[in-house]
């Protein structure tokens, strides 16, 4: 073979292997303005079809909360009369904090809204079990909470969800996304907790409750504040007052109060 044959191969190849790094460079330039124009809408279809699934487990949890707390409630109660419609007023209540801007006197009246919440969740018990003891008012109400909580982190991401999906933002998607194992964790110790205060299981492993009860074992006791019992007990020669939820039930009443009540009674 003559040197002027190999040298119109070898310029060949030279000119096919330019013609493909020419093509790959074209569909490279061709995939990046293709990515800059449409790259993101990409990623903000991905975001929300994980966010599709992850809300359609929160209505799953959502719901089976919210069949719980009717059953729970049509089984205690002995009338015949649907409880259903006043535990969907319930789920839906809406609770606004106080405006915190001035933070003089945001305690005293933050605690008159917990305890006109907490009387108004009770007394919604009371009229659909009419029957129930003081244990089971507690357990309940307890239930609904954890339930309107379900309700509540199931609307507020949905909200954010169609916000996001409507505007096409990027930014608000993302931040949604970022947080939904955070609030999938949160979601499923709610309906924990749910199930739990259905059968009047303790939170937690209760070994505060369990060691406090032990000091207390034999000793005088009596409710210093609303269900909230003190104990006077001697430990290693000095007295101490141990304090714990009176029970049984969810309530822990308010230790704060019961503490400063405590040291009013011993002047400090």
């Amino acid at each position: 073979m003559s040197s002027q044959s190999v040298l119109d191969i070898l310029q060949g190849f030279t000119s096919q292997d330019n013609v493909i790094g020419m093509i790959v460079q074209i569909l490279w330039l061709a995939f990046f303005v293709l990515y800059m124009l449409y790259g993101q809408k990409l990623q903000v279809r991905i975001m929300l079809k994980e966010i599709e699934s992850s809300l359609f487990k929160l209505k799953i949890i959502r719901d089976r909360g919210r069949e719980i707390a009717i059953s729970t409630v049509k089984k205690m109660s002995k009338e015949n009369n649907d409880p259903t419609e006043r535990v969907d007023r319930i789920l839906e209540h809406i609770y606004i904090p106080p405006v915190s801007l001035d933070p003089s006197g945001i305690i005293r009246r933050l605690e008159h809204l917990i305890d006109v919440r907490d009387f108004r969740f009770k007394d919604e018990v009371k009229l659909m079990v009419p029957n129930a003891d003081e244990t089971q008012i507690n357990n309940l109400t307890n239930m609904l909470e954890a339930a309107l909580a379900l309700n509540q982190i199931y609307k507020i991401v949905r909200h954010f969800y169609l916000v996001g999906k409507k505007t096409s933002s990027f930014y608000i998607i993302l931040q949604l996304q970022m947080i939904l194992p955070q609030i999938m964790k949160e979601s499923q110790a709610f309906a924990s907790a749910l199930t739990a205060f259905k059968t009047g299981q303790p939170i937690g492993d209760g070994i505060g409750a369990l060691i406090a009860a032990r000091l207390m074992h034999g000793k005088k006791e009596y409710e210093i504040t609303k269900d909230i019992i003190v104990s006077e007990v001697s430990i290693d020669g000095r007295i101490a007052y141990v304090l714990k939820a009176k029970g049984p039930g969810g309530n822990v009443g308010k230790p704060g109060e019961a503490i400063r009540q405590l040291l009013e009674e011993k002047e400090g």
